[in-house]
Parts: C-alpha cells; structure tokens; sequence
C-alpha cells in the first residue's frame, strides 16, 4: 500500500476513511472511535469501472435509535448517483465528486450497488 498517495475521504461519519491505492489495488480502510479498523478492496481496474464502497451497520440489540447502515464509497468519473438495492427497498444515493454517502435506519447492507449516469465498461 502506497501510505504517500493515502487521500481522506471529505465524509462526517463515525470513522475516518481512507482511499488507499496499491500496486493494482485500492482499498478504503475505515477507523472507527474504538480503534475497530476495517478495509475494503479491489482491484483499480474494477473500482475505475464499478466504484468501490464498504457499509457501517450498527448493533440493534444495543436499543440505540441512532442511524443503523451507513454506505460509503467512491464512484467512477461521470456517476451521478448509486442506488443502493436491499431486499425489497431501493435508494438513490447522490455522487459529489466521486464520493457518496448514505446513512438511514436499514439494518441490512445493500445487495448491490448500481451507477446511474456511468457509462458501462466496453473492455473485452
């Protein structure tokens, strides 16, 4: 991992967010309050032409009624929204320059995540 070229995410969420590239990777790693440390990854070709998120999910059986799913990502050049698909419910999540942020009370993690206004990736 290339620490140098590490850039923060300009997101308000309970951790701190990194995109972090590799040699032929990127990852975002994410640290919470409680030094809980996470780390997403995929290739760069992949997260040029699909984006790249992770998804914060708080614990229901604290009783808590603060926000329960948070998803953060970083989105190709060009995407003006990623809807985020989940069971039965579908939200539309806005890009401002490259990064999007959702929270909301779900407490499942999306089952795919869809670019709205990228055009698709033509490589064979």
């Amino acid at each position: 991992m290339n620490w140098a070229l590490a850039q923060k995410l300009p997101v308000k969420t309970l951790a701190e967010i990194w995109a972090v590239p590799g040699n032929g990777f990127i990852c975002l790693i994410s640290q919470q309050k409680k030094q809980i440390v996470g780390a997403t990854c995929s290739t760069t070709k992949d997260a040029l032409s699909h984006g790249l998120a992770t998804t914060f999910l708080n614990d229901a059986s604290t009783g808590s009624t603060r926000t329960m799913r948070v998803i953060v990502g970083v989105a190709p050049d060009r995407t003006r929204e990623v809807i985020a698909h989940t069971l039965e419910s579908r939200v539309g999540i806005p890009v401002v320059g490259s990064v999007f942020m959702r929270r909301d009370d779900e407490t499942n993690p999306p089952d795919e995540l869809t670019l709205v206004g990228h055009p698709p990736d033509r490589s064979p």
